[in-house]
């Protein structure tokens, strides 16, 4: 090929490639850097933003592509609820019990990726704006001081073992979009805002019910935290300032995870 254009023009972010792969990765070997392969025997997904596979070779020659792994329904319920940084959930792929793996990503010449099957990964615009934020969310997490990760660890247990629970607390956990928190000084985290983002606004009923939980969440914290503040919003009542200021909870992110 004359190399004029892109050989992936019809590809984009999220499309999969259902064989076996053979995936490049760079590794140590008796004190020499030696090149690998990685057995994505379930095959893999292309990772790389649409506007840079499309552009033309000479350009952008490389984009870049991530292993397929199977999964157990408990693995793929925490990938669907956001709680796996590493480990992707699409639709497409849960049908087929895998997840995408971030943890072995791998950068491929398009000449090649071009020789092999594509299958459409997101059904719709909407899954395609998910699998962006969630690519974006793994390489752009905030590095919390070890001493909070410590801290926040009976926050991450209480989660685990109550989300699914047929209580108010499970209730919560369900219905929790995303969790940030706020510190005006990480060096000395012993002031923090835990924002619990909800994605609808409960009755009244549940709300008051929640509001309960989240008070019993700030005793638990403060086993680590001295002054924890849990507040329960929606996207439409936290301000835009507070967003910005705050950082993404993952557990995933934790030092021991």
């Amino acid at each position: 090929m004359d190399g004029s254009t892109s050989p992936l023009d019809e590809w984009r972010q999220g499309d999969l490639i259902l064989a076996p792969l053979e995936l490049p990765i760079l590794v140590l070997e008796d004190g020499e850097p030696s090149i690998e392969a990685i057995d994505a025997r379930y095959g893999a997904v292309v990772v790389s933003q649409s506007c840079d596979i499309v552009r033309d070779v000479n350009l952008r020659p490389f984009v870049q592509v991530a292993p397929l792994v199977p999964a157990t329904p408990e693995e793929l319920a925490r990938s669907a609820r956001g709680a796996t940084p590493t480990r992707i959930h699409l639709h497409t792929l849960a049908e087929r019990g895998l997840l995408i793996d971030l943890e072995a990503t791998a950068t491929v010449h398009k000449d090649i990726i071009a020789t092999w099957p594509r299958a459409d990964g997101c059904q719709d615009d909407e899954e395609r704006r998910q699998l962006g934020l969630a690519l974006g969310r793994h390489r752009h997490r905030f590095a919390f001081p070890n001493d909070f990760n410590a801290a926040v660890k009976p926050f991450r247990t209480w989660v685990e073992r109550k989300w699914r629970k047929n209580s108010h607390q499970g209730d919560l956990i369900r219905a929790t979009r995303e969790v940030r928190v706020q510190c005006d000084d990480w060096d000395d985290a012993s002031s923090v805002l835990f924002l619990i983002i909800l994605e609808e606004h409960p009755d009244a009923t549940t709300l008051r019910e929640w509001r309960a939980v989240a008070g019993d969440l700030e005793g638990t914290l403060k086993t680590g935290i001295k002054d924890p503040e849990v507040r329960i919003v929606t996207y439409d009542q936290i301000s835009a300032r507070d967003y910005v200021l705050s950082d993404r909870l993952d557990w995933e992110g934790l030092s021991d995870a």
